[in-house]
């Protein structure tokens, strides 16, 4: 029986290195993992392929295949115990022998092993007891291998591009596995959408952004299922009033405690997050000192009287220093708030064409524009033959919303059916982005915040990913500024000159030891404080092998 264990050299041998070297056992490590994990991906799929069956010649024919919605996104075969959710088809394994000829749905005859069919267009037949004895290997329950199972054959299959990648190590198999989730109960075109488009950046990019991918996908090459989606996305809108069983004091309700869950559409959910804030604002200014959550929980109940509501920022507008209710003068707080009567703002991004997903030897196309138009960039490709390349976008328009996401049309149109009276829609332009706009102040002028803002949707800091969000995340300079009178050059603040960082990478960066610099294709260089190097550009992040620019010595 191998030895798994970790001996007392290789702790040793770990333990006597520096920080540079721990670093580099780190890195070796992980390419050995994910080496490891895609040779295990490989002997799965060729597992299926031992127990393969035939498949019906028409799927649409087959009296159990032909019924089941391929949107459910869910492997065939999940409804063990447990797997609360998951969807059956089993038939008698075809072995020659009677021992049943009809096709049921559930969890098989007693006694008779049925067979499975994984979701996925293309997808074949396995012999159900097969899989069992892949997942006691795998040490997996039944549902967890089955969902391996089907994600690696997904991946292989389907996504051959980055099947690919994941072999070359360039992404790693449990990536290549979630990939083959979302794409599971797309058709072929959007899958091939989704392959062409990822495989040569998965490896970079977080699944936030993948799943925006899928979903694009969706929007453009099955309108049909977009719309479906859209349709029972609207019917689970609800809000839900209940007691707080967040924790055993409160389970019997003595703490007066309530929750409140919502959920509603985009328009609204910004609305009221405008309200809840203006009102929690106009309270501080009247001299409340509870803690901001504290009063965004007053200021919920308040808006359940629209009355008090308007009472409550008035007050707060015309003399905050006066209690509202009692009329008493009330302590000035130092600092002032904003106060209710801020008109909301909804962003929604329309891109009238769509670049094509076509990548050639050594080139490919990419990113877009926003509000009325395109735009291009450059990137690189995976020599894909002309032939195979995805056609441009067959449904005209894409919307997305403010961070950019993909908006179905039908959750578009009800938000704009359903605009309150008086409100306004306006029609700007497109904005430039590579206007090098500057100015010598410090503070970034409106125009420059829109064009990083545009550019920057999340932490460009190397892996980060994570959305960049008024209040979560910091325009930074990235030479520190110096002002003019103390010798500081012009222009110091431009869209070229900043980055978008979340507050703790903005701290990491000022006050950890690293730095970066952007290069002339507008990629950003990073040095960690051990001389790692990384790249962070549109197409995420990737490590570099070569020393990182060093800072000027002034």
């Amino acid at each position: 029986m191998p030895d798994d264990r970790v001996g007392p050299e290789a702790l040793g041998s770990i333990l006597d290195l520096d920080g540079a070297g721990t670093l580099a056992h780190i890195r070796a490590g992980r390419r050995t993992a994910w080496r490891v994990e895609a040779e295990q991906m490989v002997a799965a799929t060729h597992w299926a392929d031992l127990h393969r069956l035939p498949t019906p010649a028409d799927d649409d024919d087959h009296p159990t295949l032909g019924s089941l919605s391929r949107e459910t996104a869910r492997l065939l075969g999940d409804g063990v115990n447990g797997t609360e959710g998951m969807t059956w088809a089993t038939t008698p394994a075809p072995d020659g022998d009677d021992r049943g000829a009809s096709t049921s749905a559930g969890p098989g005859q007693p006694g008779i092993e049925g067979v499975l069919r994984f979701l996925g267009e293309g997808a074949y037949l396995v012999r159900e007891f097969a899989v069992t004895e892949l997942a006691t290997t795998l040490a997996m329950n039944e549902a967890g291998a089955r969902r391996y199972l089907g994600q690696a054959l997904e991946c292989r299959d389907r996504l051959p591009r980055t099947w690919t990648q994941v072999l070359a190590g360039a992404v790693p198999a449990w990536k290549a596995r979630q990939i083959a989730q979302l794409t599971l109960p797309l058709n072929a075109a959007a899958a091939r959408f989704v392959d062409l488009s990822l495989h040569h950046v998965a490896g970079r990019i977080g699944i936030v952004r993948i799943t925006r991918a899928v979903e694009a996908a969706v929007l453009r090459y099955d309108p049909d299922l977009a719309a479906e989606q859209a349709e029972r996305a609207a019917e689970r809108r609800g809000v839900w009033v209940g007691p707080d069983r967040g924790s055993i004091e409160d389970a019997d309700g003595r703490s007066g405690l309530a929750r409140v869950d919502a959920l509603v559409d985009t328009p609204d959910a910004e609305a009221f997050e405008l309200a809840v804030a203006d009102i929690a604002a106009a309270l501080h200014t009247l001299g409340d000192d509870d803690p901001l959550a504290v009063r965004r929980a007053k200021a919920v109940g308040i808006l359940a009287d629209p009355q008090h509501a308007l009472e409550v920022a008035g007050a707060a507008r015309t003399d905050p220093a006066v209690d509202p209710l009692t009329g008493t003068t009330r302590r000035r707080p130092r600092r002032r708030g904003p106060v209710a009567g801020r008109s909301l703002v909804i962003d929604l991004h329309l891109h009238l064409t769509s670049p094509p997903c076509t990548e050639r030897s050594g080139e490919g196309e990419g990113g877009t524009g926003t509000g009325t138009g395109t735009g291009t960039g450059t990137g690189s490709g995976s020599g894909v033959a002309p032939s195979d390349a995805v056609p441009s976008c067959p449904v005209g328009p894409v919307v997305r919303d403010g961070q950019l996401r993909p908006v179905s049309r039908a959750a578009t149109e009800r938000w704009l059916s359903q605009l309150a009276p008086g409100a306004l829609v306006r029609v700007r332009p497109v904005l430039d982005l590579d206007d090098d706009a500057a100015v010598d102040a410090h503070e970034v002028p409106r125009a420059v915040a829109d064009q990083v803002d545009e550019r920057d949707l999340t932490c460009q800091f190397p892996w980060c990913g994570r959305r960049a969000r008024p209040g979560t995340a910091d325009r930074d300079h990235i030479e520190p500024y110096v002002p003019p009178d103390e010798g500081g050059p012009p222009g110091q603040t431009s869209a070229v000159r900043l980055a978008r960082l979340c507050r703790y990478h903005h701290r990491v960066k000022t006050h950890g030891g690293w730095r970066y610099r952007r290069g002339p294709d507008g990629g950003l260089t990073w040095v960690s404080p051990h001389g790692q190097c990384y790249r962070v550009d549109r197409l995420g992040t990737s490590r570099l092998d070569v020393p990182g620019p060093e800072p000027d010595p002034d």
